[in-house]
């Protein structure tokens, strides 16, 4: 169903505009959001590291725009280290992103899980993943959620990021002064 294509690739803009209200949440909430997104892709390269895995995908045949897109897909994405779905984790992430925000409003709380949903479908559709690497990534996203709302591992990573920025910007504002 090479037509799910335009789901995998418009996800971004989901992941982008969600993550983006994410960090304008109170500061609590923000850095466990993305504190629960980095563990998430720390487990993710251990996965990787650990425990690669392999997809075999379908013989595509076709000229039409879709299968060509889906041919472009396949090229520049290989059918290696799937578990888990990163696109399955991040979509799911932008759903813990609006979920209990109040000033989101609940049609789009619904779509971000539609689009989830349509997520999952597309990765299983264009045969990037099982659906055992999409249950992983929603999974492996909740999880790392839980532990970041439990646990004060978000106030590391504030100080981190709080750090990483300080120095960028008086590596910045040095070469403005011409020092």
């Amino acid at each position: 169903m090479p037509q799910f294509i335009i789901i995998y690739f418009g996800c971004y803009l989901f992941w982008v505009v969600n993550y983006f209200m994410a960090s304008m949440r109170e500061e609590k909430v923000k850095y466990r959001f993305f504190t629960a997104d980095f563990y998430a892709r720390l487990v993710c390269m251990l996965c990787f590291i650990f425990y690669p895995t392999t997809n075999t995908r379908p013989v595509l045949a076709g000229t039409d725009i879709w299968t060509q897109a889906v041919r472009f897909l396949y090229t520049v994405d290989k059918p290696i280290n799937l578990f888990p779905s990163i696109h399955c984790m991040a979509s799911w992430f932008s759903c813990i992103a609006v979920r209990k925000n109040r000033k989101i409003s609940n049609w789009y709380k619904a779509f971000s899980v539609l689009m989830t949903v349509l997520v999952v479908i597309s990765t299983l559709a264009l045969r990037q993943h099982v659906w055992q690497d999409a249950a992983a990534g929603i999974l492996l996203a909740e999880v790392t959620w839980q532990i970041s709302r439990r646990t004060n591992g978000w106030q590391i990573y504030r100080r981190l990021t709080e750090k990483i920025v300080n120095k960028l910007g008086n590596r910045i504002g040095m070469r403005r002064d011409g020092k």
